[in-house]
């Protein structure tokens, strides 16, 4: 699964430049190593639990900060069970940084999308760019992690210029210097200065194969998209990395916090788990049913199928679009568009 890749990537790009690691990692395998290596798995659980709500602002920075407060406690005293949650916690900040997320934003919400039995209209947009992920990292290596973000590489990226790499334009990157919550703003703008060129340029390269209006779902050629997704790839392996290497000391200082954001949060309870739990039961078919039953839904019900859904679930949904509508407007005004009045078909179009 290409989302899957993309976790395991930034991940290993994480691992590899955190400095209070062991030099054997704990017996890290790689990227490559995939669903056979204990930390991959833990990064992609959330996704088999399906505990979507959690994944997405506004909800994420609350389940960062909670997440940091209780691993910064293991990290002087146990590496290895620090490392194991961290693993987890990816998983969240990954999703919230990769450009093939950040470009569907400027469609809508998840729940803007058409659905029936057959085809859900998010994954006609979501997947061919997202399953490009795993052809473009064949032959993509990041650099290493930079320290110092400029004045002018910050203004780049809020105004929404998507630098090159090239010496032609500035790239914004972390800064290290300061703490996560400084790097995580700085990365955030990058996602989604590139998302919204993502956004552009797919619709311009479909504008050049397909006849407008339509009633046909085309997916245009995506080779325009590659070196806009490797630059958002660099930027999510860049936010991961300040994540383990600044998270854990600060507790994600500076990340707004709202206590009811994380009160149902599925996954919470394996902050509290042993390392030999992290490794083995986590994964079982049973506890993720568990879990799932916890939450109220699985697979994607809860955005879809309300009649499968628990009351408890529904009520955190109608908290997460209530408070998300109100990041719309109030976070991402001047960037994201509101939300359409109508639902969006495959066949879609701005």
């Amino acid at each position: 699964m290409a989302c899957a890749t993309e976790h395991y990537f930034a991940l290993d790009y994480a691992m590899r430049h955190c400095s209070w690691l062991p030099q054997d990692r704990f017996g890290y395998q790689g990227w490559q190593a995939g669903w056979k290596d204990v930390f991959n798995r833990l990064t992609v659980l959330p996704d088999p639990v399906g505990d979507w709500l959690w994944q997405k602002f506004p909800f994420v920075p609350s389940v960062l900060r909670c997440g940091l407060e209780r691993i910064r406690r293991d990290v002087d005293t146990d590496k290895h069970l620090a490392a194991l949650k961290m693993a987890l916690l990816t998983h969240y900040l990954c999703d919230t940084m990769s450009v093939s997320h950040t470009w569907l934003d400027f469609f809508g919400d998840e729940t803007d999308f058409e659905f029936d039995e057959r085809h859900a209209a998010i994954k006609h947009f979501h997947d061919p760019v997202e399953n490009r992920v795993p052809e473009l990292l064949a032959s993509f290596t990041p650099a290493p992690p930079e320290l110092v973000v400029s004045h002018e590489a910050q203004s780049a990226a809020a105004d929404g210029v998507v630098p090159n790499g090239d010496g032609t334009s500035l790239r914004c990157v972390p800064d290290y210097e300061r703490c996560f919550f400084a790097a995580y703003q700085e990365c955030l703008k990058t996602a989604y200065a590139i998302g919204k060129v993502i956004f552009q340029e797919y619709f311009a390269s479909l504008s050049r194969v397909g006849p407008q209006p339509s009633t046909q779902a085309l997916t245009p050629p995506l080779e325009p998209l590659d070196e806009l997704q490797r630059r958002g790839l660099e930027n999510s392996c860049r936010a991961v990395c300040a994540l383990w290497e600044f998270g854990v000391r600060d507790g994600g200082e500076g990340l707004p916090f709202d206590e009811r954001y994380v009160l149902r949060w599925t996954l919470k309870p394996l902050l509290d788990w042993s390392a030999d739990d992290l490794r083995g039961p986590a994964f079982q078919k049973e506890v993720i049913a568990g879990f799932q039953r916890v939450q109220g839904w699985a697979a994607g019900d809860i955005f879809r199928a309300h009649d499968r859904c628990s009351p408890q679930a529904l009520e955190e949904l109608a908290l997460w679009q209530r408070q998300r509508d109100e990041w719309r407007a109030a976070d991402m005004a001047g960037l994201l568009p509101p939300r359409p009045k109508k639902l969006i078909p495959a066949h879609w179009r701005p």
